[in-house]
Protein backbone atom coordinates (compact mmCIF):
# COMPACT_ATOMS: atom_id res chain seq x y z
CA UNK A 1 0.00 0.00 0.00
CA UNK A 2 2.83 2.35 0.91
CA UNK A 3 4.50 1.73 -2.47
CA UNK A 4 1.23 2.42 -4.31
CA UNK A 5 0.81 5.73 -2.53
CA UNK A 6 4.36 6.71 -3.32
CA UNK A 7 3.94 5.95 -7.01
CA UNK A 8 0.65 7.85 -7.13
CA UNK A 9 2.23 10.84 -5.40
CA UNK A 10 5.12 10.84 -7.84
CA UNK A 11 2.73 10.65 -10.79
CA UNK A 12 0.77 13.62 -9.44
CA UNK A 13 3.98 15.59 -8.89
CA UNK A 14 5.15 14.83 -12.43
CA UNK A 15 1.80 15.92 -13.86
CA UNK A 16 1.87 19.20 -11.92
CA UNK A 17 5.40 19.93 -13.05
CA UNK A 18 4.75 19.14 -16.73
CA UNK A 19 5.35 22.18 -18.94
CA UNK A 20 2.39 23.95 -20.49
CA UNK A 21 1.67 23.14 -24.11
CA UNK A 22 2.20 25.83 -26.74
CA UNK A 23 -0.44 27.27 -29.05
CA UNK A 24 0.47 29.51 -31.98
CA UNK A 25 -1.57 32.72 -32.27
CA UNK A 26 -1.41 35.89 -34.32
CA UNK A 27 -0.28 39.01 -32.48
CA UNK A 28 -0.12 42.64 -33.58
CA UNK A 29 2.19 45.58 -32.93
CA UNK A 30 -0.79 47.70 -31.80
CA UNK A 31 -1.52 45.16 -29.04
CA UNK A 32 -5.09 44.51 -30.20
CA UNK A 33 -4.51 40.82 -29.53
CA UNK A 34 -3.86 41.24 -25.79
CA UNK A 35 -7.37 40.56 -24.46
CA UNK A 36 -7.86 37.46 -26.61
CA UNK A 37 -4.50 35.99 -25.67
CA UNK A 38 -5.19 36.60 -21.97
CA UNK A 39 -8.71 35.16 -22.25
CA UNK A 40 -7.47 31.99 -23.96
CA UNK A 41 -4.69 31.39 -21.41
CA UNK A 42 -7.02 32.04 -18.46
CA UNK A 43 -9.76 29.80 -19.89
CA UNK A 44 -7.49 26.82 -20.49
CA UNK A 45 -5.91 27.28 -17.07
CA UNK A 46 -9.41 27.19 -15.57
CA UNK A 47 -10.01 23.92 -17.43
CA UNK A 48 -6.71 22.55 -16.07
CA UNK A 49 -5.13 22.44 -19.51
CA UNK A 50 -2.51 25.21 -19.25
CA UNK A 51 -0.88 26.64 -22.36
CA UNK A 52 1.63 29.26 -23.32
CA UNK A 53 1.17 31.37 -26.44
CA UNK A 54 3.72 31.42 -29.22
CA UNK A 55 3.13 34.70 -31.04
CA UNK A 56 3.19 35.19 -34.80
CA UNK A 57 3.65 38.94 -35.13
CA UNK A 58 1.72 41.10 -37.59
CA UNK A 59 0.31 38.35 -39.78
CA UNK A 60 -1.68 40.01 -42.62
CA UNK A 61 -5.39 39.50 -42.06
CA UNK A 62 -5.98 37.61 -45.34
CA UNK A 63 -3.34 35.06 -44.34
CA UNK A 64 -4.72 34.27 -40.91
CA UNK A 65 -7.46 32.00 -42.25
CA UNK A 66 -5.09 30.09 -44.53
CA UNK A 67 -2.55 29.70 -41.72
CA UNK A 68 -5.28 28.32 -39.48
CA UNK A 69 -6.22 25.89 -42.22
CA UNK A 70 -2.67 24.58 -42.70
CA UNK A 71 -1.80 24.54 -38.99
CA UNK A 72 0.69 27.43 -39.06
CA UNK A 73 -1.65 28.99 -36.48
CA UNK A 74 -3.51 26.95 -33.87
CA UNK A 75 -6.23 29.38 -32.80
CA UNK A 76 -7.66 32.78 -33.71
CA UNK A 77 -10.65 34.95 -32.80
CA UNK A 78 -13.08 35.68 -35.64
CA UNK A 79 -16.62 36.98 -35.94
CA UNK A 80 -18.76 33.86 -36.18
CA UNK A 81 -19.92 32.91 -39.68
CA UNK A 82 -21.23 29.72 -41.34
CA UNK A 83 -18.16 29.60 -43.61
CA UNK A 84 -15.77 29.67 -40.66
CA UNK A 85 -17.90 27.11 -38.83
CA UNK A 86 -17.28 24.74 -41.75
CA UNK A 87 -13.58 25.45 -42.25
CA UNK A 88 -12.39 25.46 -38.64
CA UNK A 89 -13.19 23.97 -35.25
CA UNK A 90 -15.35 26.59 -33.58
CA UNK A 91 -15.89 27.13 -29.87
CA UNK A 92 -19.46 28.36 -29.52
CA UNK A 93 -18.90 30.78 -26.66
CA UNK A 94 -19.05 34.57 -27.29
CA UNK A 95 -15.86 36.41 -26.35
CA UNK A 96 -16.88 40.06 -25.86
CA UNK A 97 -20.46 39.92 -24.52
CA UNK A 98 -21.60 41.31 -27.88
CA UNK A 99 -19.34 44.37 -27.77
CA UNK A 100 -17.72 43.61 -31.11
CA UNK A 101 -21.17 43.94 -32.72
CA UNK A 102 -21.44 47.50 -31.40
CA UNK A 103 -19.77 49.72 -33.96
CA UNK A 104 -18.46 53.29 -33.95
CA UNK A 105 -17.05 55.04 -37.00
CA UNK A 106 -13.61 56.36 -37.80
CA UNK A 107 -14.05 59.39 -40.05
CA UNK A 108 -12.25 62.45 -41.38
CA UNK A 109 -12.62 65.22 -38.77
CA UNK A 110 -14.03 67.62 -41.39
CA UNK A 111 -16.94 65.22 -42.03
CA UNK A 112 -18.42 65.27 -38.53
CA UNK A 113 -21.29 67.59 -39.55
CA UNK A 114 -22.32 65.16 -42.30
CA UNK A 115 -22.67 62.37 -39.76
CA UNK A 116 -24.33 64.58 -37.17
CA UNK A 117 -27.38 64.87 -39.43
CA UNK A 118 -27.94 61.09 -39.46
CA UNK A 119 -30.85 59.96 -37.27
CA UNK A 120 -31.57 56.48 -38.62
CA UNK A 121 -30.33 53.63 -40.79
CA UNK A 122 -32.45 55.10 -43.59
CA UNK A 123 -30.62 58.42 -43.19
CA UNK A 124 -27.25 56.68 -43.41
CA UNK A 125 -28.36 54.91 -46.57
CA UNK A 126 -29.67 58.14 -48.11
CA UNK A 127 -26.48 60.02 -47.27
CA UNK A 128 -24.51 57.96 -49.78
CA UNK A 129 -21.60 57.75 -47.33
CA UNK A 130 -19.53 54.65 -48.11
CA UNK A 131 -18.19 52.31 -45.44
CA UNK A 132 -14.88 50.55 -45.99
CA UNK A 133 -14.25 46.94 -44.92
CA UNK A 134 -11.78 44.16 -45.46
CA UNK A 135 -12.74 41.79 -48.25
CA UNK A 136 -15.01 38.99 -47.09
CA UNK A 137 -15.70 40.46 -43.64
CA UNK A 138 -19.02 39.63 -42.05
CA UNK A 139 -19.65 43.37 -41.77
CA UNK A 140 -19.94 43.50 -45.56
CA UNK A 141 -22.89 41.10 -45.44
CA UNK A 142 -24.50 43.20 -42.68
CA UNK A 143 -24.10 46.47 -44.58
CA UNK A 144 -25.44 44.93 -47.79
CA UNK A 145 -28.41 43.44 -45.92
CA UNK A 146 -29.23 46.98 -44.81
CA UNK A 147 -28.66 48.44 -48.32
CA UNK A 148 -25.77 50.58 -47.10
CA UNK A 149 -22.98 51.47 -49.56
CA UNK A 150 -19.78 49.48 -49.02
CA UNK A 151 -16.28 49.26 -50.41
CA UNK A 152 -14.31 46.04 -49.88
CA UNK A 153 -10.54 46.33 -49.60
CA UNK A 154 -8.64 43.31 -50.92
CA UNK A 155 -5.34 42.55 -49.22
CA UNK A 156 -4.28 44.19 -45.97
CA UNK A 157 -7.33 45.79 -44.35
CA UNK A 158 -5.25 48.28 -42.35
CA UNK A 159 -4.74 50.34 -45.52
CA UNK A 160 -8.34 51.51 -44.95
CA UNK A 161 -7.11 54.01 -42.36
CA UNK A 162 -5.12 55.88 -45.01
CA UNK A 163 -7.86 55.47 -47.59
CA UNK A 164 -10.45 57.15 -45.36
CA UNK A 165 -8.03 59.89 -44.35
CA UNK A 166 -7.11 60.64 -47.98
CA UNK A 167 -10.67 61.68 -48.83
CA UNK A 168 -10.33 60.72 -52.49
CA UNK A 169 -10.53 56.92 -52.35
CA UNK A 170 -14.32 56.47 -52.49
CA UNK A 171 -14.58 55.48 -48.84
CA UNK A 172 -15.94 57.82 -46.14
CA UNK A 173 -15.74 55.87 -42.89
CA UNK A 174 -14.36 52.76 -41.27
CA UNK A 175 -16.69 50.94 -38.87
CA UNK A 176 -14.87 49.54 -35.84
CA UNK A 177 -15.93 47.63 -32.76
CA UNK A 178 -16.13 49.67 -29.57
CA UNK A 179 -13.37 47.52 -28.07
CA UNK A 180 -11.07 48.40 -30.99
CA UNK A 181 -11.60 52.00 -31.97
CA UNK A 182 -9.90 53.87 -29.13
CA UNK A 183 -6.43 52.43 -29.75
CA UNK A 184 -6.88 52.67 -33.51
CA UNK A 185 -7.87 56.33 -33.38
CA UNK A 186 -4.83 57.11 -31.24
CA UNK A 187 -2.61 55.37 -33.78
CA UNK A 188 -4.20 57.27 -36.71
CA UNK A 189 -4.28 60.98 -35.80
CA UNK A 190 -5.58 61.96 -39.25
CA UNK A 191 -8.87 60.30 -38.31
CA UNK A 192 -11.44 61.06 -35.62
CA UNK A 193 -14.02 59.00 -33.73
CA UNK A 194 -17.50 60.01 -34.93
CA UNK A 195 -19.27 61.58 -31.95
CA UNK A 196 -22.93 60.54 -32.09
CA UNK A 197 -23.65 57.17 -33.66
CA UNK A 198 -23.59 53.59 -32.38
CA UNK A 199 -24.39 50.94 -35.02
CA UNK A 200 -25.41 47.59 -33.59
CA UNK A 201 -25.69 44.11 -35.07
CA UNK A 202 -26.06 40.67 -33.52
CA UNK A 203 -22.69 38.91 -33.68
CA UNK A 204 -19.63 38.27 -31.55
CA UNK A 205 -16.14 36.86 -31.81
CA UNK A 206 -15.52 33.18 -31.20
CA UNK A 207 -12.32 31.23 -30.94
CA UNK A 208 -11.64 29.01 -33.93
CA UNK A 209 -9.07 26.20 -33.81
CA UNK A 210 -7.10 24.45 -36.50
CA UNK A 211 -7.76 20.76 -37.05
CA UNK A 212 -4.39 20.04 -35.43
CA UNK A 213 -5.51 21.81 -32.24
CA UNK A 214 -9.09 20.48 -32.16
CA UNK A 215 -8.53 18.64 -28.86
CA UNK A 216 -8.52 22.04 -27.15
CA UNK A 217 -12.10 22.81 -28.20
CA UNK A 218 -13.87 21.08 -25.30
CA UNK A 219 -11.58 22.35 -22.51
CA UNK A 220 -11.62 25.85 -24.02
CA UNK A 221 -15.44 25.88 -23.99
CA UNK A 222 -15.42 24.60 -20.42
CA UNK A 223 -12.87 27.17 -19.31
CA UNK A 224 -14.66 30.09 -20.98
CA UNK A 225 -17.91 29.08 -19.26
CA UNK A 226 -16.10 29.04 -15.93
CA UNK A 227 -14.64 32.51 -16.54
CA UNK A 228 -18.11 33.85 -17.36
CA UNK A 229 -19.62 32.30 -14.24
CA UNK A 230 -16.84 33.53 -11.96
CA UNK A 231 -16.86 37.07 -13.36
CA UNK A 232 -13.27 36.74 -14.55
CA UNK A 233 -14.20 37.40 -18.19
CA UNK A 234 -16.01 40.62 -17.21
CA UNK A 235 -12.91 41.60 -15.21
CA UNK A 236 -10.67 41.03 -18.23
CA UNK A 237 -13.01 43.06 -20.44
CA UNK A 238 -12.92 45.93 -17.97
CA UNK A 239 -9.13 45.75 -17.64
CA UNK A 240 -8.52 45.82 -21.39
CA UNK A 241 -11.41 47.96 -22.62
CA UNK A 242 -13.08 49.74 -19.69
CA UNK A 243 -11.38 53.10 -20.15
CA UNK A 244 -11.97 53.09 -23.91
CA UNK A 245 -15.67 52.28 -23.51
CA UNK A 246 -16.10 55.04 -20.96
CA UNK A 247 -14.44 57.55 -23.28
CA UNK A 248 -16.88 56.69 -26.08
CA UNK A 249 -19.93 57.79 -24.06
CA UNK A 250 -21.88 54.70 -25.10
CA UNK A 251 -25.09 55.62 -23.26
CA UNK A 252 -25.41 58.99 -24.99
CA UNK A 253 -24.95 57.77 -28.55
CA UNK A 254 -27.76 57.45 -31.09
CA UNK A 255 -28.28 53.71 -31.59
CA UNK A 256 -28.89 52.45 -35.14
CA UNK A 257 -29.91 48.78 -35.04
CA UNK A 258 -28.88 46.91 -38.18
CA UNK A 259 -30.58 43.83 -39.59
CA UNK A 260 -28.24 40.85 -39.12
CA UNK A 261 -28.29 38.42 -42.06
Amino acid sequence: MKMRLTIAALALLFSAAAPAQTLKMAAFSDNTHAYYHALLVEALAAAQKPVTVERRLDVPQPRIGSMLEDGSLDVHWFVQSPDRDQKFVGVAVPLTNGLIGQRVLLIRPVDQDRFAAIQSVADLKASGLVGGFGQGWFDVAVWKANSLPVMEQAGEWRTLYKMVAAGDRKVDYFSRGVTEIGAEAAANPDLAIEKNLLLVYDRDFRFYLSQQAKDYAAPLAEGLARLQQSGKQAELLKTHFGAALSALGMDTRRKLVLTTP
